[in-house]
């Protein structure tokens, strides 16, 4: 995603976590300049994104929020980029079109959605092999 952006010389200043987590994603954007909230439902992971930052030195806001209830409270298009890194796999098929409408939602005119799914080994290669 870094690396698209700077290829492409993409103006983002504020970039949202979807599912951080503990905030791996979240502290390595923020380590690199970008202002980062981080939105997850686990107060116990935001708590320790929070502790690992401030032992980072960097800041990162979080929203403790179920990503399959809307609306999210967060207001209008308010980031320039959203990243989902593997958490659409864990959302039930029913409530994925709730968090695709949310963060069409909370992105800017022309933001950027980076969506990063784990795919096994074995389905690529039937994909590359022209199979699904």
């Amino acid at each position: 995603m870094l690396g698209f952006l700077k290829e492409n010389k993409v103006k983002v200043t504020k970039i949202l976590d979807v599912g951080c987590g503990s905030g791996r994603n979240a502290i390595a954007l923020a380590k690199m300049g970008f202002e980062v909230w981080g939105i997850d439902f686990l107060e116990e992971a935001l708590n320790e994104l929070v502790r690992r930052a401030e032992r980072e030195g960097v800041d990162v806001k979080t929203v403790c929020h179920d990503i399959t209830a809307s609306p999210w409270p967060i207001e209008d298009e308010l980031f320039d980029a959203a990243i989902v890194h593997v958490v659409l796999d864990s959302v039930e098929r029913s409530k994925r079109r709730v968090v695709a409408k949310e963060l069409w939602r909370v992105l800017r005119k022309n933001g950027w959605l980076f969506v990063i799914r784990a795919v096994r080994k074995r389905r690529i290669l039937r994909t590359v092999r022209g199979r699904s």
